[in-house]
């Protein structure tokens, strides 16, 4: 059971701060004897109420190393994406699902490498992968930012940076 303050990745909502643990008395909850979070996503002003025993996927945060380990993997890697195939939506899917932090950061890698590659020969991304490359770099950026202590806007440069640097090693 998670802990009040403790900062968790709940769902689509991406990373939430529970902030009570209680019975709601809502209305839509009466006579419920379940206990309840109650979470307050970092990246907009919504508040989710979801049970402690929830189906929906719920995971602590990474830490501060394990964040810092991330983003030196991809720092001292060296080898292209294997496979950029046109159509991965729904391996992004499964991945977006997912959350965790590496399949967040192997979306944006890949799909910047394409990104890349389409510009070379005068194409662009579709929409899709624009709609995917924004899902996962949000993602990704709200989870680091909480746990490296920076705002999103200062994580978000951060994971451009790097996964530029990275595109430079790599493309050929």
């Amino acid at each position: 059971m998670f802990k009040i303050g403790e900062f968790v990745v709940y769902g689509h909502s991406g990373v939430c701060q529970v902030t009570s643990i209680d019975y709601p008395e809502l209305a839509f909850h009466v006579g419920d004897k379940k206990l309840y979070y109650k979470l307050e996503p970092v990246c907009s002003t919504e508040v989710i109420y979801t049970p402690v025993d929830t189906k929906v996927q719920m995971r602590p945060v990474i830490s501060s190393e394990q964040a810092r380990q991330l983003l030196d993997r991809v720092r001292e890697e060296i080898k292209a994406p294997a496979d950029v195939r046109s159509n991965m939506q729904d391996e992004y899917d499964a991945l977006l699902k997912n959350q965790k932090c590496t399949g967040l950061l192997r979306i944006i890698k890949n799909i910047q490498y394409k990104k890349k590659d389409s510009l070379q020969s005068g194409k662009k991304l579709t929409m899709t992968e624009q709609r995917i490359l924004k899902q996962a770099e949000e993602l990704l950026s709200s989870e680091l930012s909480v746990v490296m202590d920076k705002d999103l806007e200062a994580t978000k440069s951060i994971i451009d940076d790097v996964v530029t640097e990275w595109l430079a090693r790599v493309y050929v």
